[in-house]
């Protein structure tokens, strides 16, 4: 797994121009390998990646945003065009993207992250497709080693609540709740914090999509 000194991580946070060297973008394309590594995916999908980091500087688009930002952007870019289930979350924690003051207010990592994949898409051209919720259920399911009954729940309920499933935010939020739903229909051992942390989620959205779900029952 590649490691960074302090100096080379700044290096990364600092905001370049619209013609970046050629030493930031070999940087560049080592940040790309290193957060495709981390969320666990192939050299085929680091291929993708990188085409969209280099798609990215020829484009002119880097300048006022870090290599760290554009590198994570361009991975979870490639996650939404292959419809891979990994979350922004997950990018963002893989990454090495800091918050940062924006015309007065704090930036988290998460937002920055979105604001750069927001404007590959609308420059670029690229039109990733929805994600689908019930790819998260089934990696999610896999990870928490939940009994088959439990996922087939989970699933049903996202069928059930489809409109709801690709309206109310994130794709692998509402998964999540259909998995606390379903352990619960299930009366399976719940332990909220084990799905938060794999999940990359907060309580709250969690249980918020778990009601919602409830509902529709």
């Amino acid at each position: 797994m590649t490691t960074y000194s302090n100096r080379q991580i700044e290096e990364l946070r600092e905001r370049i121009g619209a013609n970046p060297t050629e030493n930031q973008v070999r940087r560049g394309e080592k940040e790309v390998r290193r957060i495709v590594e981390e969320i666990g995916r192939n050299h085929n999908f680091l291929e993708i990646s990188n085409r969209i980091f280099n798609n990215i500087v020829e484009s002119k688009l880097t300048e006022n945003h870090s290599i760290a930002e554009l590198a994570s952007a361009s991975v979870y870019t490639a996650c939404r065009k292959k419809e891979v289930p990994v979350s922004l979350s997950e990018v963002s924690s893989a990454s090495i993207v800091q918050e940062r003051e924006r015309y007065g207010d704090r930036v988290g990592s998460e937002a920055m992250i979105g604001r750069v994949f927001r404007r590959i898409c609308n420059e670029i051209g690229l039109l990733p497709q929805r994600t689908d919720p019930r790819s998260f259920v089934n990696r999610y399911s896999t990870k928490l080693d939940l009994p088959d009954e439990v996922r087939d729940c989970a699933l049903t309920a996202i069928e059930k609540s489809e409109d709801e499933a690709f309206t109310a935010g994130s794709a692998n939020s509402f998964a999540a709740g259909a998995i606390y739903f379903a352990m619960g229909e299930h009366n399976v051992d719940i332990n909220l914090r084990e799905l938060c942390q794999i999940t990359y989620l907060s309580e709250h959205p969690v249980i918020n999509n778990r009601d919602k779900i409830k509902q529709k029952k």
